[in-house]
């Protein structure tokens, strides 16, 4: 079923449609009202899409458009996800994180601030000058597809922002004695990284602040200062989330030349349209013509690509995108996510599909659970855990994303970590020999 015919099956059905997507939330309220803390919780934004998606399989099975067979097998692969992830979301794990490093020290952090600014703008600059500004891109995905070697400053941009936004927190909030001239670094900062994400395009492109802040406050929770704040955040979670709503549709509003119809139905498509892969593979039982070879490429193969391990000629087209080719004609890189539920049926067939779910619960509700058990560790400790952890946060969505992710943060972190002890040495080292020799 393409998008014009599920719409078409939604307008004339509308009231089913928002009956389903009712009981869905009821049951994800009652399931998760005790495990998500907040609406700016990561988790939440994951469970909002997770419920899109169940209502629309809920939907078509309604409307007769899906066989009972894959409904079931839905039904089981979803089930032990979320049985997964809430399992071990209450288990309490052993922090085993324990930081060997002593890099406490204000300056060595000032550095380490400094060289992941400086990589963040320039890392922008330069894939805005080869490959486009992404606000005035057809698709955002064109700027890792066919990118050649400059792709890996779309790497540098992501991790080293994420990394900057953090220390800029940590001096803002936490360690506030620094001098004026860091002050105004630090204020410079975050007016370019507001420009960059206008520029980025993205219609969730403010999520990124809220939900690093409200991480950086989970993992200083003990600190004076951030119980506070933790306490406002929650007075204003709600206007904050109404924020980020306008933003979202400023974005699309550009993007549609100022038309705002054409704004407003397209943010609601985009809504919906978080269960596409559904209504694309289910009905008429396409999922069965897609590819089911070669696993471990389609997997990790970011990881065997960026590391030529693997001739990247090789690798299967990414499943959304062939499915998306058996409903259009299309000359660009777009698609909807393979979630679980089909990666896992695809590959592992109906059965073990059900276990591949319930390990990916698993591997959430884990890292979850260790993320909010991470205030006693040291800075470096909790900003990787930090950045696994809003990785793993899209698990359901998309496997394949999060090895790429994962294989960013392994090439980038260790380098921006390098540059920032050379930098850091350079500038101490001398001072320590002159105190030796005195």
């Amino acid at each position: 079923m393409n998008t014009l015919d599920f719409f078409e099956l939604f307008t004339n059905n509308y009231l089913l449609y928002f009956s389903c997507f009712l009981g869905v939330c009821f049951f994800y309220y009652l399931l998760f009202r005790k495990v998500c803390f907040s609406l700016l919780d990561p988790i939440f934004m994951a469970l909002v899409g997770s419920a899109f998606g169940a209502s629309v399989v809920l939907f078509l099975f309604a409307t007769s458009k899906i066989s009972s067979f894959y409904f079931i097998n839905y039904l089981g692969t979803q089930f032990a996800f979320l049985a997964g992830f809430v399992f071990f979301n209450k288990f309490s794990p052993i922090v085993f994180i324990t930081s060997k490093i002593r890099f406490e020290n204000v300056f060595f952090l000032q550095c380490f601030f400094v060289v992941s600014f400086v990589m963040f703008f320039l890392s922008n600059i330069i894939v805005y000058a080869t490959l486009g500004i992404p606000l005035f891109l057809k698709s955002r995905l064109d700027l890792t597809a066919d990118a050649g070697g400059y792709g890996i400053f779309t790497r540098f941009a992501e991790v080293s922002g994420a990394v900057a936004f953090y220390l800029f927190l940590h001096f803002i909030i936490v360690e506030k004695n620094v001098s004026r001239l860091f002050k105004s670094t630090l204020f410079f900062y975050l007016l370019g990284h507001l420009v960059v994400t206008f520029l980025s395009g993205s219609k969730s492109s403010v999520w990124f602040f809220v939900m690093n802040y409200f991480c950086f406050l989970i993992l200083n929770k003990t600190n004076p200062r951030v119980k506070d704040l933790l306490l406002k955040l929650r007075q204003y979670q709600f206007k904050i989330v109404l924020v980020g709503l306008i933003f979202a549709f400023c974005i699309i509003l550009i993007t549609f030349d100022g038309s705002p119809s054409n704004a407003f139905l397209f943010l609601g498509q985009r809504i919906v349209g978080y269960g596409d892969v559904y209504w694309h593979a289910y009905p008429n039982a396409y999922i069965e013509n897609l590819p089911h070879d070669h696993f471990f490429l389609a997997v990790f193969g970011s990881f065997f690509g960026f590391f030529r391990i693997v001739d990247p000629s090789t690798f299967p087209e990414p499943l959304g995108y062939t499915l998306t080719k058996m409903f259009y004609t299309v000359d660009m890189i777009v698609g909807p996510n393979p979630r679980h539920n089909i990666f896992g049926y695809i590959y592992f067939g109906p059965y073990f599909s059900i276990l591949y779910s319930f390990v990916l619960g698993t591997c959430l509700g884990y890292i979850r659970r260790l993320f909010f058990n991470a205030h006693s560790l040291k800075i470096l400790s909790k900003i990787l855990l930090l950045l696994v952890y809003i990785i793993f946060i899209n698990i359901e969505t998309d496997v394949n994303f999060i090895v790429f992710q994962l294989n960013n943060l392994l090439v980038v972190f260790p380098f921006i970590l390098g540059i920032s002890l050379f930098v850091y040495y350079f500038f101490t080292y001398p001072i320590q020999i002159n105190v030796s020799k005195f």
